[in-house]
């Protein structure tokens, strides 16, 4: 495709977890067309979940770092900058009131969406950013200090094809997330100190009490990078005010809704 449709973005990590690979973390993107398009036609839910992985492989260009070794926040962003310059910018979604129950239509704009991560603390000054590569965590009850990563999509390829054989061997959960565990588990990286392997990291975090995961969760959540999607919104009926996540839907993807 011509150069002149192609658009460097910088990625919410600034490239840090890739070492002298991606310095300053820019990418180039195309936007992409209808043969992209077909390839993401497979029908099943299996094609879906892979959808992050077939659409940077097709878009992004000339990048040093495999598009499975990014961060799941760094894929993300690229994801959503691939939508914005190939449809729209604007993205429309619903949610409900939690008090009266009203569906509202609301929109954002890709290009004005939080971000959090490195990009978040270099500021306005291009302050100089450290890369953390683990963050800890006292756990309340358990004692225990836990060590955490952040995943990649060559992980999160690992927790569908996870959930995929439990799937075939007739294990899988009927409700829930099945990669749920997995995937916290893959992100543990040490227990007080001590390297943990994948086996044992899984027999914890799946025997972990809610007040313990929800400890384990908020520091990952406080650490995350990428996209904030959650604001405040003021129900336009009886103006009440909601905490509010922007809800991801692949019709919305392909085919922009109009506000």
């Amino acid at each position: 495709m011509n150069e002149l449709y192609q658009e460097v973005v910088t990625l919410p990590s600034l490239g840090l977890p890739y070492g002298e690979t991606l310095p300053g973390g820019q990418v180039t993107l195309e936007p992409f067309g209808v043969r992209e398009e077909q390839l993401l036609q497979k029908p099943g839910s299996a094609a879906r979940r892979q959808l992050i992985s077939t659409l940077l492989k097709c878009c992004v260009k000339d990048c040093p770092v495999d598009v499975d070794d990014f961060l799941i926040g760094d894929r993300l962003f690229l994801f959503m900058q691939i939508r914005r310059i190939s449809l729209s910018d604007q993205w429309t979604f619903d949610w409900v009131c939690e008090h009266c129950e009203e569906r509202v239509r609301d929109q954002l704009l890709i290009s004005e969406a939080t971000l959090c991560g490195p990009i978040a603390e270099r500021g306005e000054e291009d302050e100089e950013v450290e890369w953390v590569g683990e963050h800890e965590i006292l756990l309340p009850l358990r004692k225990k200090t836990v060590h955490w990563r952040h995943l990649t999509g060559r992980d999160e390829k690992a927790a569908i094809n996870s959930a995929e054989q439990l799937r075939k061997k007739g294990l899988k959960p009927r409700e829930g997330d099945p990669g749920y565990i997995y995937r916290m588990a893959s992100a543990l990286t040490r227990l007080d100190g001590e390297a943990v392997g994948f086996i044992d990291a899984q027999n914890f975090v799946a025997n972990l009490k809610a007040r313990d995961s929800l400890a384990l969760r908020t520091s990952m959540e406080i650490h995350q990078i990428g996209y904030d999607f959650s604001s405040e919104k003021e129900c336009p009926s009886c103006g009440w005010m909601n905490d509010v996540t922007m809800n991801f839907e692949l019709e919305e993807f392909f085919r922009p809704k109009q506000p």
